[in-house]
């Protein structure tokens, strides 16, 4: 019952900190980054803005718990360790 409850904090968490930067992205006038075409490629949050930028990295590190669980341990692992080794693949 743990996971279960666990998975619902992480989904009114990421409501709350979306809705905290929605706000702030609205009241300036601003975009969110995207994969459009012409979207932004990086988001238009300043470290300066506290609450905000705190809430997008809050959001985003949620977002990625709320994936392991849902996939469970050992595909959470699995994709960790497929994204490891095509990094060392990598050549510069």
């Amino acid at each position: 019952m743990a996971s279960i409850n666990r998975m619902t904090a992480l989904a009114k968490e990421i409501s709350d900190k979306t809705t905290i930067i929605t706000e702030y992205l609205t009241s300036k006038g601003l975009e969110a980054a995207s994969y459009d075409v012409d979207g932004l490629a990086e988001f238009p949050i300043p470290p300066d803005e506290e609450v905000p930028f705190k809430a997008r990295l809050d959001l985003a590190a949620a977002t990625k718990e709320l994936y392991d669980v849902s996939v469970g341990p050992k595909q959470a692992v699995r994709d960790l360790a497929w994204d490891v080794s095509s990094c060392s693949m990598v050549r510069y």
